[in-house]
C-alpha cells in the first residue's frame, strides 16, 4: 500500500505538473480535498476545495507565471496513509508574477516539501512548505537587508559623478550618460541633449581647476528617479573678491537598466 500511495505524488509531480497533464487530476485527486498551503503573498489556506478543479487553476495559475516550471522529487517518503516529497522547483517568470507584478525574466530554483494524506487511493489533502523568500530573492521581487539594490546604483553614480567633477576627463563624462541623456544644468534653462553634447559642455565648463567639497545624501526614489540633495562648497578665491560660496543642489537622477543616467536634472541656491 505505501507503494501506490507513493506512485499517487509521483504521477502528481510528473504527470500533472511536469507534463501538464490536467486531465489526470480526476485520477490521481479526490473531489474531497483539504488544502492547506498558502499561496505565496496569501494570507489563508484555502481549505475544502474541489481537488481536481482547485488543482488544475493553481497549475494554470503557476504555469501563466513560469511557462517553464518544472518540479524534480528528490525523496519521496511514506508511512501509514501519508506521503513527504522533497522536491527542486524551477522556472523562469515570463507571466506577471501574482497575477499582478510585472515578469522579472529571472529564474528561480527552490526547495519544497509537500506533505499528502491518501484516503481511497487519491490523494485527499495537502501541506507544504516551500523556500519562497529565496525564490523572491533570486526573481528580485524583495532585496536582502541593507542597501538595496537601486541605492548601490545610485551610490555608484554619484562616486562616478565625483571622478568627472574632479578630473573632467572626456571618458570618465561620457560613462556617467546614455547616448540619448537629456541634461539639465541649471534652473530655467533647456536641456542638453545626448552624451556628446553633454561631453563637450561639460569640458568647457568643468571645475576639474577649482578646489570644491562636496557632500550628499539620497533622501528618495520613484520609477527610477532618484532625489539627491548636495552640498557644494568653493573655498574664497584670492584671483576674485567674492568671498567662499556654498551652494545646495538638488538633484533628479534618471538611471537606465545599466546605471547610467538617461536624464539628470539640476537645481540648485547660492545660500552664502
Amino acid at each position: 500500500m505505501p507503494e501506490s500511495h507513493k506512485e499517487l505524488v509521483r504521477r502528481y509531480f510528473e504527470e500533472v505538473i511536469n507534463a501538464r497533464g490536467l486531465e489526470a487530476c480526476a485520477q490521481i485527486v479526490s473531489e474531497d480535498y483539504v488544502e492547506h498551503a498558502v499561496a505565496p503573498f496569501g494570507r489563508s489556506e484555502p481549505g475544502h476545495v474541489n481537488g481536481p478543479i482547485a488543482t488544475r487553476e493553481s497549475l494554470e495559475w503557476l504555469i501563466a507565471q513560469f511557462p517553464d516550471i518544472h518540479m524534480t522529487i528528490e525523496a519521496l517518503v511514506s508511512q501509514g496513509n501519508t506521503v513527504v516529497a522533497r522536491v527542486l522547483s524551477e522556472g523562469t517568470n515570463l507571466g506577471k508574477l501574482n497575477g499582478i507584478l510585472p515578469p522579472t525574466g529571472r529564474r528561480f530554483v527552490a526547495r519544497q516539501s509537500h506533505w499528502f494524506r491518501v484516503e481511497n487511493d487519491k490523494l485527499a489533502e495537502h501541506w507544504a512548505t516551500r523556500e519562497d523568500l529565496p525564490a523572491m530573492l533570486q526573481l528580485g521581487v524583495v532585496q536582502p537587508p541593507g542597501p538595496s539594490q537601486s541605492s548601490a546604483d545610485i551610490d555608484r553614480w554619484l562616486q562616478l559623478y565625483l571622478t568627472a567633477w574632479k578630473t573632467d576627463a572626456p571618458d570618465d563624462i561620457a560613462r556617467l550618460f546614455t547616448d540619448d541623456a537629456r541634461y539639465f544644468t541649471e534652473p530655467f534653462r533647456d536641456a542638453i541633449s545626448g552624451k556628446d553634447a553633454i561631453v563637450a559642455w561639460w569640458i568647457e565648463h568643468g571645475d576639474s581647476k577649482t578646489a570644491w567639497t562636496f557632500e550628499s545624501k539620497r533622501i528618495a526614489r520613484e520609477d527610477g528617479v532618484y532625489v539627491v540633495h548636495g552640498i557644494t562648497g568653493y573655498p574664497k578665491d584670492e584671483a576674485k573678491p567674492a568671498a567662499a560660496r556654498v551652494y545646495h543642489n538638488l538633484w533628479f537622477v534618471t538611471l537606465s537598466d545599466d546605471g547610467r543616467a538617461s536624464e539628470f536634472v539640476e537645481w540648485w541656491m547660492l545660500v552664502r
